[in-house]
C-alpha cells in the first residue's frame, strides 16, 4: 500500500495515534522511497557522495515511527540501501539496531539532515566494507562519523582499525590507536589521513 511518501511498500501492522498523530509500522519493506525536498546543498550531496542519498530502499525494518508523514526511528534491526540516483549498483548498505532520523528546522522535505545509527552498524557498497559500533551521516555535509571499535576496508585502504573515522569528500580522517595495513607495512599512530581516491600510498600518519 501507501501511506504519506511511502509508496508501495508491505507491512504487518499500521497502528495510528488519533491524538499525536503518530503512527507505527510494523515489519516494512519497501523497494524505493523517494526523500526529497531538503535544501539545494543537501540535493547536490544526494548526487555526489556514497552515503549522501535522495532514495532508500528498507529491505528490513522491524518497527518504524513516523510523525507528520517522516521517518522519524526504526528499531528492532535496520536493513537499509542508500540509493544515489547514479544506476542499480550505485548503492550502500546500512545495517544497525536502532536508527533516528533527524530534519533541519523549517524544511518541508523528507530528506533527513543526519542519520543516527547505534548498536552493530555495518556499512557496505561503493564507499568500502565498515563496521563500528555507532555511526552519524549527514547527507547534505556529504560527510559520514562512525565511533566505537572501527574495523574495515575501503577502496582507498586495504584494511584500518580506529576508534573515530571520518569519511568527508576530501578524504578520510581515522583517529584514536590507529592502525593501517599499508602496501610497505603496517602504520600504527594517533590518527591517520587518507586523501580521497589515493590508495595507501597516499595515508599520512601521526602521533600526539
Amino acid at each position: 500500500g501507501s501511506f504519506g511518501e511511502i509508496k508501495d511498500f508491505t507491512a504487518s501492522r499500521i497502528v495510528q495515534q488519533a491524538k499525536t498523530g503518530e503512527v507505527e509500522i510494523i515489519d516494512l519493506v519497501v523497494p524505493r522511497m523517494d526523500l526529497s525536498g531538503g535544501t539545494a546543498e543537501q540535493d547536490q550531496g544526494a548526487q555526489s557522495s556514497p552515503f549522501s542519498f535522495s532514495s532508500i530502499a528498507v529491505d528490513k525494518a522491524p518497527k518504524v515511527r513516523l510523525l507528520m508523514n517522516k521517518v522519524r526511528s526504526i528499531d528492532g534491526g535496520v536493513n537499509l540501501r542508500l540509493l544515489s540516483g547514479s544506476g542499480p549498483d550505485a548503492s550502500t548498505r546500512v545495517q544497525a539496531d536502532n536508527a533516528v532520523f533527524a530534519y533541519a528546522e523549517g524544511t518541508e522535505g523528507s530528506l533527513p539532515e543526519k542519520v543516527t545509527l547505534d548498536g552493530g552498524v555495518q556499512i557496505d557498497g561503493t564507499l568500502g566494507n565498515i563496521k563500528a559500533d555507532s555511526a552519524m551521516m549527514f547527507p547534505g555535509d556529504k560527510r559520514l562519523v562512525l565511533s566505537g571499535h572501527v574495523d574495515g576496508s575501503t577502496p582507498e585502504v586495504e584494511r584500518f582499525q580506529a576508534e573515530q573515522l571520518v569519511y568527508a569528500p576530501d578524504g578520510i580522517l581515522l583517529e584514536g590507536t590507529v592502525a593501517v595495513k599499508h602496501p610497505q607495512g603496517n602504520v600504527h599512530a594517533d590518527m591517520a589521513r587518507i586523501e580521497e581516491g589515493v590508495k595507501g600510498e597516499g595515508a599520512e600518519a601521526g602521533n600526539g
